[in-house]
């Protein structure tokens, strides 16, 4: 946010619930899942995942800034998760679940279990965050960035 406010950067993609007085627009509501082992005991048919029967287990945060979803959906359900370690990057956290050390919560397509050894389910209550998209004032954009902030605000839907 701060690189397009101070010039360093035309357009920024950001979590509006991170950023509550940004002035961005809305680009679409994203959904964010458990990832587990393979190896938890759920049952395969299961529809979703209590937030309360995830405090049984190590919780492996993403941290992506300074707003988490997930630990405001467990402090409003009146539950504290066991944070087993805090990693910054997806892809780390993803091999930390598929090596059986806990579970995360993250914005992740249904697909990807196909590649890993995890398992995707939604949370109850589902946990979403809205996504954004800031620009500089319009009129001091390269049309670069104006094709590219027009491109993204058409396919936001088809992301995940």
């Amino acid at each position: 946010m701060r690189l397009v406010e101070n010039g360093d950067a035309e357009l920024g993609i950001l979590n509006q619930d991170a950023a509550p007085d940004c002035d961005c627009e809305f680009l679409k509501e994203q959904t964010l899942r458990a990832v587990l082992p393979k190896s938890y005991p759920f049952s395969s048919d299961l529809n979703a995942l209590n937030l309360a029967e995830l405090t049984k287990y190590p919780y492996i945060l993403l941290e992506e800034g300074l707003h988490s979803e997930s630990l405001s959906q467990f402090k409003s359900a009146g539950l504290k998760p066991h944070i087993k370690m805090r990693l910054h990057d997806s892809f780390s956290t993803l091999l930390m679940v598929e090596q059986g050390l806990g579970y995360t919560i993250m914005p992740v397509d249904q697909t990807l279990d196909d590649h890993h050894q995890i398992r995707i389910l939604p949370t109850s209550p589902i946990i979403t965050r809205k996504i954004g998209i800031l620009s500089k004032n319009e009129i001091l954009m390269t049309s670069a960035a104006e094709k590219f902030k027009k491109f993204v605000k058409k396919h936001a839907q088809e992301l995940n």
